[in-house]
């Protein structure tokens, strides 16, 4: 039975965020769809981490006379920071543009038969409380044909 192309877009792209190095993110502050995840603390106190969602979106049928399609969609990465402390503004929109720069334009990432590709610059957006942290949404616009 073969997997379908939304499973190996998820691996593709989940296989990237594997690669994100400790110095930006250690994989044990990486939550993830359906793994079970505990918020990462230093001295009982609240610590950075990473919630990764799949965003896929509409498939577009390309051709008429054959079934290739353009499966688009955004990799949501949401960077966590302690709302108290010694983050400033300038530092945690220095780690989401580090946590971007992950994803470069025209990256191509592979699972299977199934290649995506990074459609252009992630978008880092206004961050904003959440409870004890600051998130800031960090979105990676993807595509993958056929």
């Amino acid at each position: 039975m073969s997997v379908p192309v939304e499973a190996d877009i998820w691996a593709a792209l989940k296989a990237r965020v594997e690669t994100l190095p400790a110095a930006i993110m250690p994989q044990s502050s990486i939550a993830y769809p359906k793994v079970a995840f505990t918020k990462p603390t230093i001295g009982g106190k609240p610590s950075p981490y990473i919630e990764v969602r799949h965003l896929p979106n509409q498939a577009q049928r390309l051709f008429i006379n054959n079934g290739a399609h353009r499966r688009p969609g955004i990799l949501q990465l949401s960077l966590y920071v302690p709302n108290a402390g010694s983050w400033t503004n300038e530092q945690t929109l220095g780690q989401a543009g580090r946590i971007a720069e992950h994803f470069p334009m025209d990256l191509k990432l592979s699972a299977h038969d199934v290649t995506v590709r990074i459609s252009k610059a992630p978008d880092i957006a206004q961050g904003f409380a959440d409870g004890a942290y600051w998130m800031t949404p960090i979105s990676v616009s993807f595509d993958c044909f056929g």
